[in-house]
């Protein structure tokens, strides 16, 4: 009967081991991989959304310098 009792709480103990550490660990992993894998690909654009060019600076620029 002890036996059995001791067994009963290896299993208890190997599940939540199990379920608590390396279940969360494993999900953490694989998001940091996905997340590694779309940083490293260029970015792709639709033009949906086009980035607007800069235009001409207007006005005069001030040196550094001449701010104080």
């Amino acid at each position: 009967m002890l036996r059995y009792l001791l067994l009963f709480l290896l299993f208890i103990g190997i599940y939540r081991f199990i379920v608590r550490f390396l279940l969360p660990v494993m999900k953490i992993t694989s998001n940091v991989r996905n997340q590694m894998k779309n940083m490293q690909q260029p970015p792709s654009y639709t033009g949906a959304n086009p980035q607007p060019k800069p235009g001409p600076r207007q006005g005069e620029y001030i040196d550094y310098e001449e701010l104080k």
